[in-house]
């Protein structure tokens, strides 16, 4: 497994992973009171393959329902990850 170092970017509402240092991925999201919505995540060439967008989003997803926030995925991988990873269903509005 690749080791992905994830950090939350609230200014720019972004959980971003580093691999070696150099930016991998994204996930990015919009927040209204408490709920998000997850409307990208990207993984960058030559990151792919590598579990990268996975690590970010269950960060992410991991992250919001510890802080008490409902999301929406509207981005694909959000929606297939959360399909996969049925314990985040209930918090999606």
């Amino acid at each position: 497994m690749t080791d992905v170092n994830i950090e939350h970017q609230r200014d720019t509402k972004r959980y971003v992973g580093f691999i070696d240092g150099k930016e991998a991925g994204f996930a990015a999201y919009s927040e209204n009171g408490t709920h998000r919505d997850f409307f990208q995540t990207v993984t960058h060439d030559g990151y792919t393959g590598k579990g990268v967008a996975g690590k970010i989003v269950g960060r992410a997803l991991s992250e919001s329902v510890q802080d008490g926030f409902t999301f929406t995925p509207s981005c694909s991988y959000v929606e297939h990850y959360i399909e996969k990873h049925p314990e985040y269903a209930e918090h999606v509005k």
